[in-house]
């Protein structure tokens, strides 16, 4: 008995930290991820029916389970729960995350917490950063930092397909990087410090680097909004802050390598149909979409089902274009807007709206520049990606929106119980 006391009281001491292993995703293979999210389920669940202390739990936070309810439920009507279970498995962290974090204990969210945990996921982007670096230096010839191949840099090349060691996308890994970089903004406003400038550089600088189109855009609009707007500054250093930027912008169109050539490739590649192996990201992205809105069009109201996408996307590729970009990819909608419009139809489709009306909710609830930054940054992401189909995305959504969740929750409850 005393024996049993003293282990619930070792897990009880030691389970706070089980959440930071969470933040450390982004250096983690999705596997190792899985499971650091697994060990902290695991020990929310002891703790919570271990060591009750009676703590009442906010059963809003269910409501952002729809998405998996909305692909479990259209495999159960198709009858195609086998043939669905990839979609169900890439779906299934929007039942895990909140089911856990509406167990997990209010005191895990104190703002001074929220402050480490974003600190410690600038820290680990900061050092995956450095070691794409490091990892490029040590198998090429420094000189091939500035080099391009096709429309690309031989750097994010290397990131994206040579580097074993991690896993996640440059699109990912930068959206992570805008939230830090709103983070810092916020955190040297209140608090100024040199490494904050310094963090704020480098990730600025690797973003460029990575050449991920939209998140470049996204990165430098947020910069000038902060500074016009969430800054005290006079506007003669506001006007020399946003003049800088637009500076770096134009040097960095020439400097960093590929990035030129990225953003002409959407003006000269836009209309024109992939062929044979003359594609790049844009046209194929156009195909994607064309084959999407294709599909929807005839299957509006029900759908095609989730497990008959890929298939469905292939019919139409290999109707509609001669060209080997589809030959060795399995390709979804490339959108998850679409993804759900074109597996449930619009009944679906309107239970993900209502999801993303939720989310918009409680940001306007928050009014938070940090929280705006990466809700906008996350529903632009699914606009041109399958942000929540891949684990990375999903991972990372539901982690900082389930910690702001509790936070607000537990800010509410106190100020309730104090009046």
């Amino acid at each position: 008995m005393i024996k049993s006391i003293q282990i619930k009281d070792f897990i009880v001491k030691r389970y706070p930290y089980s959440i930071l292993l969470l933040f450390c995703f982004p250096l983690l293979k999705e596997n190792l991820s899985s499971f650091a999210f697994l060990i902290f389920g695991l020990l929310t669940l002891v703790v919570k029916f271990g060591a009750s202390n009676g703590e009442k739990t906010n059963k809003k936070i269910l409501v952002f389970t729809i998405p998996f309810w909305i692909i479990l439920l259209d495999a159960v009507l198709y009858g195609r729960l086998k043939e669905s279970g990839s979609a169900i498995n890439h779906a299934l962290l929007f039942l895990l995350f909140p089911t856990v974090f509406y167990f997990a204990p209010s005191h895990l969210f104190s703002k001074e917490k929220l402050d480490r945990y974003f600190n410690l996921l600038t820290w680990v982007c900061v050092t995956l950063g450095i070691s794409y670096l490091l990892l490029f230096v040590l198998n090429k010839p420094i000189s091939s930092l500035i080099e391009t191949k096709y429309n690309s840099s031989l750097f994010r090349d290397f990131v994206y397909s040579e580097t074993k060691i991690f896993s996640i996308h440059p699109a990912y890994y930068t959206s992570i990087v805008i939230f830090c970089m709103a983070y810092q903004l916020k955190k040297n406003t209140i608090n100024p410090k040199t490494i904050n400038i310094i963090i704020l550089i480098f990730l600025y600088v690797i973003t460029f680097l990575l050449l991920t189109k939209l998140n470049i855009v996204v990165m430098n609009i947020i910069l000038m909004v902060y500074i016009l707007f969430h800054t005290s500054i006079s506007r003669v250093k506001k006007t020399a802050f946003i003049l800088l930027i637009v500076t770096s912008i134009i040097l960095s169109l020439f400097f960093v390598p590929g990035l030129y050539i990225r953003f002409v490739e959407i003006f000269t590649s836009f209309g024109i149909n992939p062929t044979g192996v003359a594609h790049d990201s844009t046209n194929i992205r156009v195909a994607i979409y064309t084959c999407d809105w294709e599909i929807i069009k005839n299957n509006l109201w029900q759908g095609v089902g989730f497990y008959d996408i890929q298939h469905q996307l292939l019919n139409c590729f290999e109707s509609k274009y001669h060209s080997s970009f589809y030959e060795n990819h399995k390709y979804l909608s490339h959108n998850y807007f679409l993804y759900i419009l074109l597996g449930s139809g619009i009944v679906g489709f309107t239970g993900f709206l209502y999801f993303c009306y939720r989310i918009v909710n409680f940001a306007l609830k928050m009014n938070s520049f940090v929280f705006y930054v990466f809700v906008l940054n996350t529903f632009l992401m699914c606009c041109i990606e399958d942000y929540f189909y891949r684990q990375n995305g999903i991972y990372f959504f539901m982690l900082i929106f389930l910690c702001y969740f509790k936070y607000f929750d537990s800010v509410k409850t106190k100020k309730i119980e104090t009046s």
